[in-house]
């Protein structure tokens, strides 16, 4: 797992360096625009790796600051026990607010962002039975578009959690460091008025 976040760390620090090589379009000023996105995070859970799907929506209030929803669940199957010897899996899942502010511009065709999620969670492996839990997900982010009004991110961030209580399951074992790779799209007057992105 640690191997992978190094390669995502790696990517934060490659892709504004070589942005303008690749010929990476140059990020537009966001400023009252809607968006919708998706996103893969690897992560560890239960002291085991993992992958996480999440879906988000927002609004970019300006050029820097956007909030929104957002909402993860691990799509990883990690066996807790076996019921009529049938496995049970874990079912991990969390959402919440979500915020974005830009700190940085000017790196090679993209910019870098501090965010955060603050929210409640559920864990489950056997039905009937689960614990919820406060999430807390603060990170960084490095942002470019490749093409249109796709926005594509890649960073980390750090998961913490709070109030699990479901058999040996405690909230160190879902404290954990996450990478993740982010698709966004945004301003879909794009494609509905005249192709500008005004």
């Amino acid at each position: 797992m640690k191997k992978y976040i190094f390669y995502f760390l790696s990517l934060v620090v490659v892709l504004p360096l070589s942005a303008d090589v690749l010929e990476i379009n140059s990020i537009a000023e966001p400023t009252n625009r809607v968006f919708v996105g998706s996103a893969l995070k690897m992560t560890r859970v239960k002291y085991e790796s993992g992958l996480m799907f999440g879906v988000s929506a927002g609004w970019e209030i300006d050029k820097n600051l956007a909030l929104g929803f957002a909402n993860y669940r691990l799509v990883s199957d990690i066996e807790m026990a076996r019921v009529n010897d049938k496995p049970q899996n874990l079912n991990f899942s969390y959402r919440g607010v979500t915020a974005r502010y830009i700190v940085r511009k000017g790196l090679g065709s993209g910019y870098l962002s501090i965010n955060g999620l603050i929210g409640q969670g559920k864990l489950r492996y056997i039905v009937g039975d689960e614990s919820k839990f406060l999430v807390f997900e603060p990170g960084v982010e490095f942002e470019f578009i490749p093409v249109l009004n796709l926005q594509v991110g890649v960073g980390v961030s750090y998961r913490y959690v709070r109030g699990i209580e479901l058999g040996k399951l405690h909230d160190n074992q879902f404290r954990e460091i996450t990478a993740l790779i982010r698709f966004r799209l945004v301003d879909f007057s794009y494609w509905f008025v005249d192709g500008s992105t005004k």
